[in-house]
């Protein structure tokens, strides 16, 4: 049987009910005594759909809705017939299980001959229809043994003002019973004594007796008429945050957004390391010719060159004079070179000087 087996009941379907309207004619004393059964109908649904099957039911009463103590035995109807999801069976608790309190039904069912009985929740409480059972015998007017429970009056139950206990006093031989005491006990007078007299003052009242038992619920009214709706109240202070609960699967990713401005230069960091050196790099192209730059300082006279071949011998020269007078102011040796560049600045233009040969003095002195 699935867990999800439902049972709508029905709590107005009763044939006993009926039977007490139409059978129980109160002048009549051949009439047939009122049975005790009702009719329990219901509609059965599984898997949210109605039954079409036998199943075996048990019913039974408790003075509470969950828990509590059972009232009276277990009913048992077996192979009970569903059709498109009804069901009708016969229920005989007892005309004492229903004394005026309030009482609701659980039932128990299972596929008809197999599986395991499953208990249908919530209880469902026995409404007005069956304390009709009650209502019948009141009617009878006389009180049996089948609408009193055996032993459930007990002596605190009757009011001595209005029922008169049951008399236990008697009067010895020669007394007769002159009056009967509430409490069942007798006053005796003697037989010879002169006239009764006149009788005495009438005694207060005694104390008021118990309260009777509440008798059974009536039928519930119709619902009246829904009132207007009411102001809404003022909203409650916020409830603590409940825990953060687990993080769910991230979602889609939304559309890139505007590319924000550009920040500002943030500070160089520290230079790394020197890498490695690379590979060289292929030759360039030679790049065009530079411009001529200055002239730069003129160099060091290079040593002299080696002397020419003498050239040819010149004209004479006109004689001169027998005058001979020193070339130089001192009577010093020169080396011959320094002669030779004496001889060479007095030189005139077009001559060539031999150093190596010997100059007329006579010569120079021009």
């Amino acid at each position: 049987m699935s867990r999800h087996t439902q049972l709508k009941l029905s709590s107005a379907v009763l044939a006993a009910l009926l039977s007490a309207a139409t059978l129980l004619p109160l002048s009549s004393a051949s009439a047939e005594a009122l049975s005790t059964a009702f009719t329990y109908q219901g509609e059965l649904r599984t898997g949210g759909s109605p039954a079409n099957a036998n199943f075996d039911m048990e019913f039974r009463l408790y003075d509470t809705l969950a828990g509590g103590m059972q009232i009276g035995t277990t009913q048992t109807a077996n192979a009970v017939a569903v059709a498109n999801g009804l069901f009708s069976t016969r229920l005989n608790f007892g005309a004492a299980q229903f004394a005026g309190d309030r009482q609701w039904l659980e039932i128990r069912i299972k596929p008809a001959g197999s599986g395991s009985f499953e208990t249908l929740s919530p209880r469902t409480e026995v409404t007005a229809t069956p304390y009709a059972l009650s209502a019948a015998a009141a009617l009878a007017d006389s009180v049996t043994t089948t609408s009193v429970v055996d032993g459930s009056l007990q002596a605190s139950d009757v009011n001595p003002a209005l029922i008169q206990v049951r008399v236990t006093g008697n009067c010895p031989s020669g007394q007769s019973i002159r009056e009967v005491n509430a409490n069942g006990t007798v006053t005796c007078e003697s037989s010879s004594s002169g006239p009764v007299g006149p009788a005495g003052p009438i005694g207060p009242a005694g104390p008021a007796g118990p309260t009777g038992l509440t008798g059974p619920a009536g039928p519930a009214g119709t619902t009246g008429a829904a009132g207007p709706t009411g102001l809404t109240g003022a909203a409650g202070p916020a409830g603590p945050a409940g825990p953060t609960g687990l993080t769910g699967a991230a979602g889609p990713a939304g559309p890139a957004g505007p590319t924000g401005l550009t920040g500002d230069v943030g500070p160089a960091g520290p230079v790394g390391p020197t890498g490695l050196t690379g590979d060289v790099g292929p030759a360039g192209p030679a790049g065009p010719t530079g411009l001529i730059g200055p002239t730069g300082p003129t160099g060091p006279t290079g040593a002299a060159g080696p002397a020419g071949p003498a050239g040819p011998t010149g004209l004479t020269g006109p004689a001169g004079t027998t005058e001979r007078r020193p070339l130089h102011h001192d009577s010093g040796q020169r080396p011959a070179g320094d002669r030779v560049a004496v001889l060479a600045a007095a030189a005139p233009t077009g001559f060539r000087v031999q150093p190596e040969r010997p100059v007329s003095l006579g010569l120079l002195a021009r």
